[in-house]
């Protein structure tokens, strides 16, 4: 797509940008994203930094007071406890040509930024972008037989020093023209914390290359990302593998026309079965290895995919976004902090 699809907000011509930044319960990490945002020195195309915290007031407005004078930041609140929400609110608020998407617990590194704005300046409407993550550990790095299981945000994503078209990027780095995620109506508010699933990004990621945006990677917009200890486990790794095969599950449309038992393809639960009795044994008699925790895997790919046959029989699914066809004169329809 070309770049005269779009417009920019200045008289000049130049794109102009806000950080959509969505936070619940971590004043701590978000002092210090916030912190390596006032340390840059590449801010002029930003606008404001949108801080949306959502499910409950604990203490992100106060972090935000601190870097009043500082940076150019705007702090709204949203009641529902969920990023997708809160995303969609920012969609709402901003009139910005260019929407930059990080993450509470992640720390800028210098020149991202500009990244960002530059690529944006060049490629115009019909591109979205993503840059590198560099995981930033609690404690100590994984086990290598862990690491296979891990995804990107935990063992980071880079792709080289080239920008190369891309189709996906990781959720605390990326940014897209805020027109283009309107038309493909938003982040869903059934993936994504809060919700039970994960994937949010990623979904809307693919809507947007559907709808014809493509995808570039950026080399020079680099972020580290927070990764907890507790995220560095196997029963950490099994739930976040079954949340994000649920909800990949149920964003595929099932044509399956077999022979089914309680609304599951039959196949499927012979699968569990096997997988189920494979899992069992290795306890028993395997220490932790990447083969075994490729086995935990398989059974909760399994599990999730029975999982969603029996909830699309109930109606449910999760693709598509949940801005209204009247988002665009729509603005001005969220709680205000002030």
């Amino acid at each position: 797509m070309s770049p005269d699809r779009g417009r920019a907000s200045t008289d000049d011509g130049r794109v102009v940008a806000d950080i959509l930044l969505a936070t619940h319960r971590r004043g701590d990490l978000l002092r210090e994203m916030l912190s390596s945002l006032a340390g840059a020195d590449d801010l002029d195309g930003v606008r404001q930094i949108l801080l949306i915290e959502n499910g409950a007031r604990d203490g992100s407005e106060d972090v935000a007071r601190e870097f009043e004078g500082v940076l150019p930041i705007r702090y709204e609140f949203v009641e529902e406890a969920n990023k997708s929400a809160a995303l969609n609110e920012g969609l709402l608020m901003s009139d910005a040509d260019l929407l930059i998407f990080f993450d509470d617990d992640v720390r800028v590194s210098p020149g991202t930024i500009a990244a960002y704005v530059d690529a944006a300046q060049r490629c115009g409407r019909g591109h979205f972008f993503g840059g590198r993550l560099t995981p930033w550990y609690e404690g100590e790095p994984p086990p290598q037989w862990l690491i296979p299981a891990l995804p990107y945000t935990a063992t980071g994503f880079d792709l080289g020093p080239e920008e190369i078209p891309h189709h996906e990027f990781m959720g605390p780095n990326w940014a897209a023209f805020r027109q283009d995620l309107v038309e493909i109506g938003g982040f869903s508010t059934r993936l994504g914390p809060g919700s039970g699933l994960v994937g949010q990004e990623t979904e809307a990621q693919s809507r947007l290359t559907a709808h014809g945006v493509q995808g570039v990677f950026l080399p020079g917009a680099h972020v580290e990302h927070f990764v907890p200890a507790h995220n560095l486990t196997v029963d950490w790794v099994r739930r976040r593998r079954y949340r994000h095969m649920l909800g990949r599950a149920l964003r595929a449309r099932d044509s399956y026309e077999g022979p089914r038992i309680a609304s599951v393809p039959r196949f499927l639960w012979r699968s569990y079965v096997e997988e189920l009795l494979r899992v069992a044994r290795d306890r028993l008699l395997r220490p932790y290895t990447e083969e075994r925790v490729r086995g935990e895997l398989r059974l909760m790919k399994v599990r999730a995919q029975i999982a969603s046959h029996r909830l699309e029989v109930r109606g449910e699914t999760v693709a598509g976004g949940d801005l209204s066809e009247g988002a665009e004169g729509s603005k001005g329809a969220h709680q205000r902090s002030d």
